[in-house]
């Protein structure tokens, strides 16, 4: 009996012995110092991980020096991917979906802001948000386990796979973007997303971000669910546009069946030439997503002169101008108008500040000097003419049988658009009412003193007249007065020249209603010599000889009065 109690002890020591040495050999050893490879092994949880870096050769990456930053798929969170995908994927897929996992930084959960978006270590993006302490990442993966250190960075549980926009469609790549919700909202409202979602169908998807959504906020209540989805539709191609496609301008068809305009300028895509693309080239299995900056609304169909200068982009600061003034509705009524359009770059060709500087008042008067009270073309228009605008100031037009240019200095370059209450016509710098230029500016776009500015410029004393501080009174004689004494002007020498243009002005603003019916004497530049100026038969005649036949164009630094002979003094 006693041997028989010793062979018992015997045997249950060997067993004892060979479970100690199963249990040795499955179980990892855990080194000191350990890695987030070595605590990830350690952990049951995260063996379908483990398995996966190192079939995509990673491990000896997550073994470096780091820091970094892990959101650690547990085993459920791989199972609940649809079954066979991590045996479908290529190892590329693999390495693709497993670094997006990954940030090159020790960023712990107390670190981690409301909002924010990361780079992983596939060079795309993570969107992280925390609320009321629970992380969740790209908008359906939580947090389960925070902060799990290891020697070169941390492990964040996390209960999803995180997929790259490869591997989603344009609906799961705009939900889990935080900054799109509102969007995403609008679209399962309106039962777009399964739409959007068909694994045949080919998007691009502008989509606006929730701040774009805010800055309309007061309109949206007003819209119909029909005019909501319209909207929605109208930011959807049915083809896939890469940023990389586009050239220059073009417009496309959206959804809705209404045209957007597509610019490319500078590296920078802009759409309807008021939204700008913040984020291009997000590339899922159904579609492009590109992240807009505004919402875009389709043009409902207007046909006036607004109308059509809202749908062109080129036009976008006329319009923003006219909105400011209160034009919009003037130039909608039945005209009929024609309007010289400014376009953009006309406008950045003003000194930098010059609409923001504006009053109202001001900006009305400068936009009303662009607009006729008729329908005038292009083929209607003769060599040479004045015109009568809507703001009651003059405009100077001439025709060379090529370009027409309007107050010298402002080129058509597209005529006759048509629209239903009027033309318009493009113009390349905007035109300035008299207030707003100097003596010589105002001179310079009334044609027919082009032979007193070329004699100015010739005697050197354009700058001289357009000095900013000075006051003066110009008479200005028009061209059919200087061909009367062409033969005279022929004989002077460049000195008499000059001494002849001097004779023309004054130092002094003098309006004509300062000027009565007895003989006023007035000293001109010309050292020593004056002219007389009064008031005959209701108009203002100078040295009893040449009559004034356009008074007080008043400018910054004077007043032209045009006068139909030229002052001859005594040379």
């Amino acid at each position: 009996m006693k041997n028989l109690n010793i062979l018992i002890l015997i045997i249950a020591f060997g067993l004892f012995a060979k479970a100690c040495d199963s249990s040795s050999s499955t179980s990892p050893i855990v080194p000191d110092d350990p890695t987030i490879v070595d605590v990830a092994a350690a952990n049951e949880q995260f063996s379908t991980l483990v398995g996966a870096l190192e079939q995509a050769g990673l491990v000896s990456a997550l073994e470096a020096a780091g820091p970094f930053t892990v959101f650690a798929p547990t085993n459920d969170a791989f199972a609940a991917l649809p079954e066979g995908t991590l045996e479908s994927l290529t190892e590329e897929q693999l390495v693709d979906i497993l670094t997006y996992h990954v940030i090159t930084a020790e960023v712990p959960s107390g670190a981690l802001q409301p909002t924010q978006t990361v780079t992983a270590l596939n060079d795309q993006e993570l969107f992280v948000t925390v609320n009321n302490g629970n992380v969740t990442v790209n908008g359906l993966s939580g947090v389960i386990t925070e902060d799990i250190t290891a020697s070169n960075g941390l492990i964040h549980a996390v209960d999803q796979v995180l997929l790259p926009d490869a591997f989603n469609n344009i609906v799961e790549n705009a939900q889990k973007r935080y900054f799109l919700s509102a969007l995403v909202s609008a679209v399962v409202d309106a039962n777009l997303a399964s739409t959007l979602a068909d694994a045949d169908s080919d998007f691009t998807v502008f989509a606006p971000t929730n701040e774009a959504f805010d800055a309309i906020a007061d309109v949206l209540p007003t819209l119909s669910p029909e005019e909501i989805t319209n909207i929605l539709l109208y930011h959807v191609l049915d083809t896939s546009v890469l940023s990389t496609d586009l050239q220059g301008e073009q417009t496309v068809t959206t959804l809705s069946g209404d045209d957007i305009t597509v610019t490319v300028a500078n590296g920078t895509v802009t759409i309807n030439g008021t939204s700008t693309v913040i984020s291009a080239d997000n590339i899922g299995t159904n579609g492009v997503i590109h992240v807009i900056d505004s919402v875009l609304i389709p043009a409902a169909e207007d046909n006036t002169i607004p109308g059509i200068a809202a749908g062109n982009p080129d036009f976008s600061t006329l319009v923003d101008a006219l909105v400011q003034a209160d034009l919009v509705g003037a130039l909608s009524g039945e005209g009929p108008f024609t309007v010289f359009a400014p376009t953009n770059d006309a406008f950045s060709n003003l000194p930098a500040g010059t609409l923001e500087s504006l009053s109202i008042d001001q900006l009305t008067n400068i936009l009303t000097l662009h607009v006729l009270a008729a329908e005038v073309a292009s083929g209607d228009l003769a060599p040479e003419q004045t015109v009568t605008t809507l703001n009651g100031e003059s405009i100077f037009v001439t025709f060379d049988g090529t370009t027409v240019t309007v107050n010298g200095n402002a080129a058509v370059t597209l005529a006759d658009v048509q629209a239903s209450n009027g033309l318009i016509h493009a113009i390349n710098n905007v035109l300035l009412p008299d207030a707003f230029g100097n003596v010589v500016n105002n001179a310079q776009k009334r044609y027919f003193l082009s032979t007193l500015v070329d004699a100015v410029v010739s005697a050197n004393l354009a700058g001289v007249l357009s000095n900013a501080d000075a006051n003066f009174t110009v008479f200005a004689p028009t061209n059919a007065a200087f061909e009367a004494i062409a033969d005279v002007v022929e004989t002077l020498t460049p000195e008499q020249l000059t001494n002849v243009l001097l004779y023309h002005v004054l130092d002094t603003r003098v309006l004509s209603s300062a000027i009565s019916g007895e003989a006023v004497t007035v000293p001109t530049l010309l050292e020593g010599q004056s002219v007389t100026a009064q008031l005959v038969n209701g108009n203002v005649v100078i040295n009893g000889s040449a009559t004034v036949t356009e008074a007080d164009v008043d400018g910054t630094n004077g007043v032209i009065h045009v006068i139909d002979g030229v002052l001859i003094p005594e040379l």
